[in-house]
C-alpha cells in the first residue's frame, strides 16, 4: 500500500472506536481489506478517548456545525461538549 500513500497505523490496535462505527471500503486486495471509519466516528473517539489532545479539533469541527450522528453518539456516550468550547 505504500506505493499508493498509505500506511498501516502501528498503533491501531490501540484505538478505541465505538460499537456503532461505519466504515468505508477503501481498497480491496488478494490478501486485505482496507475499511476506513467515517469523520463522525473518529472524532467522538478523539473526544472521548484523548479530549485534552484534541480539544483544538474537536472545537473547530463543533464551530463548523456537527452532524446529528456526532451529537447522537455524544449524548449517548455521555462526552460533555461543553470543555472543548472554553
Amino acid at each position: 500500500m505504500a506505493e499508493t500513500g498509505l500506511t498501516l497505523d502501528p498503533l491501531g490496535n490501540e484505538v478505541w472506536m465505538p460499537d456503532e462505527t461505519k466504515f468505508v471500503e477503501k481498497f480491496v486486495g488478494s490478501y486485505v481489506r482496507v475499511l476506513v471509519a467515517l469523520p463522525e466516528y473518529i472524532l467522538l473517539s478523539k473526544a472521548l478517548k484523548a479530549p485534552v489532545k484534541n480539544k483544538k479539533l474537536i472545537r473547530d469541527y463543533l464551530a463548523l456545525g456537527p452532524s446529528q450522528i456526532f451529537l447522537d453518539l455524544a449524548n449517548k456516550y455521555e462526552i460533555d461538549l461543553e470543555q472543548f468550547l472554553d
